[in-house]
């Protein structure tokens, strides 16, 4: 990490990291990399050269995005700027902007990725099907504006379009499936003390509302919070 650099550090995300550290599965080794070679690395040892074997090496450098199909008018509007890992565009909840009813972008969203991803979806075809309204257009704008001030602040947050947990929270409020907590408390104890103590799962987001599966996806919640206290037991 380059302390005089303007980006956030780099992290990664994983529930089991610090187990497989304690079990010695993961070997921590701070240093600067001198070269790599068909067998493993060299690195540099507190001024000494050291040579650590590997299989494989992993790089992660993410990616960019790249909307070369879209026409420069699109990608005007949308503030488009492929040089910018983090905000590449500039979208209403990262879906929509106001100066293109008819389109929407899924998967723009830096983070914990799967279930906004599928909110985004659902999102987006409540509004394609008239289920529900499309945001009015001050609203809109007011958060493009919001957006545009993030993308130019210094340092740049690490996940710049909120947390994972509220912008699934809101999504799932504006169309409609957001877990009804007071009728799960009066008749479902277990799943309500479930939804409201333990991890966040899609899922959770299937128990009401339209396109519901209620008796799957109560099955699946529970089974997660079967696995994860067995994780904490063990």
């Amino acid at each position: 990490m380059n302390p005089n650099s303007e980006e956030p550090p780099r992290i990664a995300i994983l529930d089991d990291y610090l187990d497989y550290i304690k079990s010695n599965e993961i070997n921590l080794v701070k240093s600067k990399i001198l070269n790599f070679n068909k067998d493993g690395i060299i690195i540099d040892q507190s001024g000494k050269r050291e040579f650590i074997k590997t299989d494989s090496i992993i790089c992660s450098t993410g990616y960019r995005s790249n909307l070369h199909f879209l026409s420069d008018d699109i990608k005007n509007k949308i503030r488009y700027r492929p040089d910018d890992p983090k905000k590449p565009v500039m979208l209403y909840k990262t879906i929509f902007h106001p100066e293109l009813p008819n389109m929407a972008f899924l998967g723009f969203y830096r983070g914990t990725y799967w279930g906004v991803l599928e909110m985004q979806a659902r999102y987006a075809t409540s509004i394609f099907s008239k289920q529900i309204r499309v945001p009015e257009k001050n609203l809109m704008e007011e958060d493009l504006r919001t957006q545009y001030q993030n993308r130019h602040l210094k340092p740049k947050p690490h996940f710049p379009n909120g947390d994972y947990i509220d912008r699934m929270d809101d999504m799932a409020k504006q169309i409609g499936v957001f877990p009804d907590l007071d009728l799960y408390r009066r008749s479902d104890s277990g799943l309500y003390n479930v939804l409201l103590k333990n991890s966040v799962t899609p899922h959770q987001f299937r128990l009401n509302g339209s396109n519901s599966q209620y008796t799957i996806s109560r099955k699946v919640i529970m089974n997660l919070n079967t696995y994860i206290k067995s994780l904490n037991d063990d």
